[in-house]
């Protein structure tokens, strides 16, 4: 089983002028108002060192959220006699 891949950092290469998608309060739930202003600053200071940033949502993310949770709950379902002992 591998657990990790060899992955050199190399920022130069990482850090391109390329756009970097953000996304502070992703929908379907709840987020921390600290913590998406955490997200919020950290996009300004990329952009203020010259990167593109652009606030985006990614498609179909509530219908990934859903079926994440069914899937986690259909795992969790078939042990949950064993964790109410």
């Amino acid at each position: 089983m591998i657990l990790s891949i060899d992955a050199p950092f190399d920022g130069s290469r990482w850090l391109g002028r390329s756009a970097w998608p953000w996304l502070p309060e992703p929908p379907g739930g709840s987020t921390d108002s600290k913590v998406a202003a955490v997200v919020r600053r950290a996009a300004q200071a990329l952009a203020d060192a010259g990167y593109i940033v652009e606030e985006v949502g990614r498609p179909r993310y509530e219908d990934a959220v859903s079926c994440w949770g069914r899937l986690i709950i259909s795992d969790f379902a078939q042990y949950w006699d064993r964790c109410r002992r």
